[in-house]
């Protein structure tokens, strides 16, 4: 493997991001209205954190996770060891990522506020 394939990834993606801003403000000197005013609405929001929690309580991984961090916590864990413990057992977040302890311990949260 190329060593500095991770520095050209980092350089590509850098490159585009910064293609893309560049593009946007454009756009936006030109007189365009970018993105959906629709989407704005305080409605629209609502219905989005509506969508986030209900795909977080359904989620199979968040909910072994969750009976895991109920026993982790009983044992006086840290939501950081929690979280370090969970990411060793292979247990990925709701979007596939690695728990972090501010996750972790609005999952703990969320189970007490059931109760």
């Amino acid at each position: 493997m190329d060593p500095y394939q991770p520095l050209k990834y980092n350089i590509i993606y850098g490159l585009i991001s910064s293609w893309t801003k560049a593009a946007l403000q454009a756009k936006k000197a030109q007189g365009f209205k970018l993105g959906k005013p629709e989407n704005l609405t305080d409605k629209a929001q609502a219905l989005a954190v509506q969508v986030l929690r209900s795909k977080a309580a359904t989620n199979e991984n968040n909910k072994r996770a969750a009976a895991l961090i109920q026993v982790y916590k009983e044992q006086g864990l840290t939501w950081l060891k929690i979280a370090e413990n969970l990411n060793a057992a292979g247990f990925k977040a709701s979007r596939g990522g690695k728990f972090q302890a501010t996750q972790v311990q609005r999952i703990y949260e969320r189970l007490q506020a059931y109760k």
